[in-house]
């Protein structure tokens, strides 16, 4: 969006250098206030990051939809007083976008495979920063206006927040790492002590009785994992009250 501002304000509008620097300095400043306002909000109201995730798509989506009224002619990035005032809810969801999407990303990376994931995450981020500027140059190059852009824009924008809205759910995710961390712990003590599945397995079906008693208690996943490192430790043939230190330490 902003490289795209860059071009129309430039491109488009004509702005002079001194308009320009003071979007550019209106931006950050308001970035600043959008990340202290965030930090109140969860705080005060309890807002999620993925609340404050999909304010700022929703807030970007009118920013592009604002660009596209242009083509009225009447109003939409008619009028160099509109990229003064549209830059001041841009630069305060900015900064909330950039760190609610990290943060949720956080928060669904299995534990120990941090590196792994930011990897790709870094990949996909840096690696694809050349897709929006390649649209929006094919865009003007067929129809001879960067406003154009602002129709691809405004569709990523809003695929994005439906995906958000309707096919993510964070509270989950994260139930589903800590789930994969505990089975990537519990593998690797099962392969250091030597155990194979089958005789964790048999453990595992002696001990039934005592799961279902827990799971009915209401501790579900603390008790298919005190169960299973119960039954590691008999098959292998190590302490129980030793198994669960050393497993809790890897």
């Amino acid at each position: 969006i902003s490289q795209c501002g860059v071009l129309f304000a430039l491109h488009e509008m004509g702005m002079d250098m001194v308009g320009f620097l003071i979007i550019c300095t209106i931006s950050p400043f308001f970035a600043i206030l959008g990340i202290r306002g965030a930090m109140y909000a969860q705080d005060k109201y309890k807002v999620t990051t993925k609340q404050l995730l999909q304010f700022a798509l929703l807030v970007y989506v009118g920013v592009c939809a604002w660009g596209i009224l242009g083509f009225t002619g009447i109003i939409g990035y008619v009028y160099p007083w509109e990229l003064y005032l549209i830059v001041i809810p841009y630069g305060g969801c900015l900064g909330i976008y950039e760190s609610s999407s990290r943060t949720m990303f956080c928060e669904l990376v299995p534990p120990g495979q941090e590196s792994e994931f930011f990897g790709i995450y870094e990949i996909s981020d840096k690696g694809s920063s050349w897709v929006g500027p390649l649209v929006v140059a094919v865009l003007y190059n067929a129809f001879g206006s960067v406003r154009y852009g602002f129709v691809y824009l405004f569709a990523a924008c809003l695929s994005a927040w439906y995906l958000l809205t309707y096919h993510v759910d964070p509270e989950r995710g994260a139930l589903d790492c800590r789930d994969k961390g505990r089975i990537v712990r519990m593998e690797a003590v099962r392969t250091k002590y030597g155990v194979s599945k089958k005789q964790i397995q048999a453990e595992i079906k002696k001990r039934k009785k005592l799961q279902s008693s827990m799971m009915s208690s209401g501790g579900s996943s603390a008790a298919s994992s005190k169960v299973t490192s119960s039954a590691v430790s008999s098959a292998s043939g190590v302490d129980s009250g030793s198994f669960r230190e050393k497993s809790s330490v890897e």
